[in-house]
């Protein structure tokens, strides 16, 4: 038989453990209620991430895509510049071509109207000589 003080004695142990359990309960119910906060924010968190990285992926397609039309305009545009160079340097050689030719002639011009002037003297001697 026990003794009423023995079973105040337990009474109070018993108690005694009661509260350092509901303590840890307690404590244990904040931690989880600390997860739960803590893995919400992290998928907020990831969630806002995941957007930001779709738009950034977003705007490297469309960047890729501008650098792929600039290429094919800069290509289009030294092609075109290639064959306006071919077209200026044909130009230039039958400009060269016709320069030459012009200044033959006009060498040929000259020779022709200093032959016509010793032509013409040799003409206005003749008629100023008398007829003997």
């Amino acid at each position: 038989q026990r003794t009423v003080e023995q079973l105040n004695e337990r009474n109070a142990m018993l108690a005694n453990e009661l509260a350092e359990r509901t303590n840890e309960r307690d404590s244990n119910a904040l931690s989880l209620q600390d997860r739960d906060a803590r893995i919400a924010q992290l998928e907020a968190e990831l969630y806002e991430r995941t957007a930001q990285r779709d738009q950034h992926q977003l705007t490297i397609e469309e960047r890729d895509a501008r650098i792929v039309q600039l290429e094919a305009a800069v290509a289009a545009a030294n092609g075109n510049a290639a064959e306006t160079r071919n077209q200026l340097d044909a130009t230039s050689q039958r400009l060269a071509r016709a320069s030459s030719k012009w200044s033959e002639d006009r060498g040929s011009l000259e020779r022709a109207k200093d032959a016509l002037a010793a032509a013409l003297a040799q003409i206005e001697e003749a008629e100023g000589r008398a007829l003997d």
